[in-house]
């Protein structure tokens, strides 16, 4: 079992609108609060905050679409880091990261910027992997042999207004109850890797005893409909005795001394050797005239 300490604090929220700030707001330890009239955005600050750390969100409102890109400033185990994210009704956008405060990273426009795509490749990392890196997480796998994501951890921390009251999650309907619950696992810090993955093999295992299962259940259907044996046992011995015919018979059509002997004993084959013999081009006889 591996005991995680992780700590990962948003530090602060800026938005911009053709190079201008739009938002721009400072968060501290323990509880902030975001207030304000109906319509008046809360909710948009929220969605910025689940984006830019790693959510895969496009459902923005208009107001909310309208905008560029956010920055965020976020404390990870004592180190500050500044990220960033275009707004965009695009699924899966790249963050890019810079390892540094966002007074120094506002500076650069290039310099110790890294772009990170939201699925890993052959040769890049995801963007979830170098943070859950720099969290010292562990790589865990989900049940489709891909990474649990940033997104994934997010939606543990972060529930939206049309989440059911009753979820631990924001709703969405792809991931697992396995899933979900190792997500809980690496955050409460009691994450087990030998213990996931014997699970997954389990659950493997299990798809492929349904899947043999369902074609032995077929085969016995349609052997009850033709009157065919379906004793497993006797079907066996059945096929077992075939091979053993098969065989011999191919040992003796390989024993060439025994295979001329059966075709001298043919008829046909007497016929044929007697005809092959005996000389049946046509001959010239010259006219009596």
């Amino acid at each position: 079992m591996i005991l995680l300490k992780p700590q990962l604090s948003l530090r602060r929220l800026c938005v911009f609108y053709k190079g201008q700030s739009v938002y721009d707001e400072a968060f501290h330890d323990g509880v902030n609060i975001i207030r304000g009239t109906n319509s008046s955005g809360k909710s948009t600050i929220a969605d910025f905050i689940f984006f830019v750390l790693g959510g895969d969100y496009n459902k923005w409102k208009p107001e909310a679409e309208r905008c560029d890109y956010i920055i965020a400033e976020v404390e990870i185990n004592n180190t500050l880091v500044t990220i960033k994210r275009v707004i965009s009704n695009t699924s899966r956008q790249n963050m890019a990261i810079y390892w540094g405060p966002l007074e120094n990273a506002s500076k650069s426009v290039a310099e110790g910027w890294q772009e990170f795509p939201f699925r890993r490749g052959d040769q890049r990392d995801s963007f979830s992997q170098v943070l859950f890196r720099a969290l010292e997480f562990p790589e865990v796998k989900n049940d489709n042999s891909s990474n649990i994501t940033m997104h994934q951890i997010l939606r543990l921390i972060y529930i939206d207004q049309l989440s059911s009251v009753e979820s631990l999650m924001r709703d969405e309907q792809f991931d697992t109850p396995l899933t979900r619950n190792t997500v809980g696992e690496v955050l409460f810090g009691i994450y087990d890797d030998s213990l996931y993955s014997d699970e997954l093999r389990l659950r493997e295992k299990q798809k492929e005893l349904e899947s043999l299962s369902r074609q032995v259940d077929g085969l016995i259907e349609i052997l009850g409909e033709t009157d065919q044996e379906i004793d497993i046992k006797k079907i066996e011995s059945t096929i077992n005795e075939s091979k053993e015919q098969l065989q011999k018979i191919q040992a003796t059509l390989d024993d060439k001394t025994v295979l001329n002997r059966i075709l001298e004993k043919n008829d046909l084959f007497t016929t044929y050797k007697t005809l092959h013999a005996t000389d049946l081009t046509p001959k010239y006889v010259p006219s009596s005239n």
